[in-house]
């Protein structure tokens, strides 16, 4: 315990000295938390299409369901992808629209329905709450900052500290905990306090309790921290672990709906994406907005307190193997 205390302190020193670097993630983190929670808090449950015609007449598609935008032109398919637009309807004439979406076959019935019928809606379950909206768009910044953070931990293996560990009164498994630790502690406080002041300050709603939201936040933070320093373990350079681990997860959150529902036909597809821990992260998400009771999510909340469990185990054979042949 106290060489532990010892390296949260010697890396809180350490960061004073980069204080730049850290007010400037602070900032970053701030606006992305801020714009997560005021914007997602203002969705209105509705569809929005954009609906691309040459004709100068109005657009005769009136549903209190869909919020409809007018274009002459094609948007780009990035625009469905930032979740701009649920849908593109392109304008055939005689009534007649096709549909481009990258959402899933049920939104695209719901959409006909609607288009022809009147007579649907996507408050359930296309459309997520908004806790699932704020931390599914949290998720990537969480992963930049637990990377970034674990700068200290990159500069111990460039400047020599990480060999004298072997032969120092801490063992690897204290100096392993002392870095997740103060990695935690710099992603999860700041994330869950700007959270908790815009509900305080502006009123605005968040869609769970502070209790909800600072256990899951602790959970995907913890994942986070345990994938940072696994990655830190495996390369010496704080570059080359930042641009890896932010390339996965990129990928990974795109692939799991961080940012949008994404719904995959195909089987082989959907079981790769249902293993991702973002997924089962969202997935229970949803569950609680839903008011459903935690033990019907046991199998996606062991899998997101084992999976980063394991990261951590490999991350200490890593670091035995590399001061054995050091």
């Amino acid at each position: 315990m106290r060489n532990m205390l010892y390296i949260l302190k010697n890396n809180f020193n350490r960061a004073v000295g980069r204080k730049n670097v850290f007010l400037l993630m602070l900032c970053i983190s701030i606006v992305t938390v801020m714009a997560a929670v005021f914007f997602t808090a203002r969705l209105e449950v509705k569809g929005n299409v954009a609906v691309v015609t040459s004709s100068h007449k109005a657009v005769s598609i009136n549903s209190k369901y869909l919020h409809v935008e007018k274009l002459n032109k094609v948007p780009e398919k990035s625009f469905l992808v930032m979740n701009k637009y649920d849908a593109i309807l392109l304008d055939n004439g005689d009534g007649n629209f096709e549909i481009v979406t990258i959402k899933s076959d049920s939104f695209k019935t719901k959409l006909q329905q609607i288009l022809f019928n009147g007579n649907a809606d996507f408050s359930e379950p296309e459309k997520r709450g908004i806790a699932s909206n704020i931390l599914g768009y949290l998720v990537m910044m969480v992963f930049i900052q637990g990377l970034l953070y674990m700068m200290m931990y990159s500069d111990d293996k460039e400047n020599g500290t990480f060999k004298r560990i072997g032969v120092s009164p801490a063992s690897i498994g204290t100096y392993l905990a002392g870095h997740g630790i103060f990695n935690f502690l710099l992603v999860f406080v700041p994330t869950f306090l700007i959270i908790a002041v815009s509900k305080l300050i502006f009123n605005i709603d968040i869609g769970l309790s502070y209790l909800n939201y600072a256990w899951l936040l602790a959970l995907i933070t913890f994942l986070v921290t345990s994938f940072s320093l696994l990655l830190s373990s495996v390369f010496k350079k704080a570059e080359s672990s930042n641009m890896i681990g932010q390339s996965i997860a990129v990928l990974t959150s795109l692939l799991a709906g961080c940012f949008y529902s994404f719904d995959n036909s195909h089987t082989i597809m959907k079981k790769i994406i249902s293993l991702l821990p973002q997924k089962n992260f969202l997935v229970l998400i949803q569950g609680i907005e839903q008011g459903r009771s935690l033990g019907e999510y046991l199998p996606q909340l062991t899998y997101l307190l084992v999976f980063p469990v394991l990261l951590l185990v490999l991350s200490a054979i890593l670091v035995k193997t590399k001061l054995r042949h050091e």
